[in-house]
């Protein structure tokens, strides 16, 4: 019983770092996307995106994550 206790406590402790660390990341990264929002950068030609291959960058992620926390 004692050892039930014990990984119950263990397993509480690692998923709290855990969510601690995978908050601190997300802190981080709307601290970024909040820095370097723009709507120039999200704007574009047809010429410019002609032939080019489309891929989600951070500053697209950085735009979500604005746009969620507005």
């Amino acid at each position: 019983m004692n050892d039930l206790f014990r990984n119950i406590l263990i397993t509480v402790i690692l998923v709290a770092i855990v969510a601690l660390i995978g908050l601190g990341i997300w802190k981080m990264l709307v601290k970024y996307a909040k820095e370097h929002h723009t709507m120039d950068e999200n704007t574009s030609t047809d010429e410019e995106t002609e032939g080019a291959v489309s891929d989600v960058s951070m500053i697209d992620f950085g735009t979500c994550v604005a746009m969620i926390e507005e």
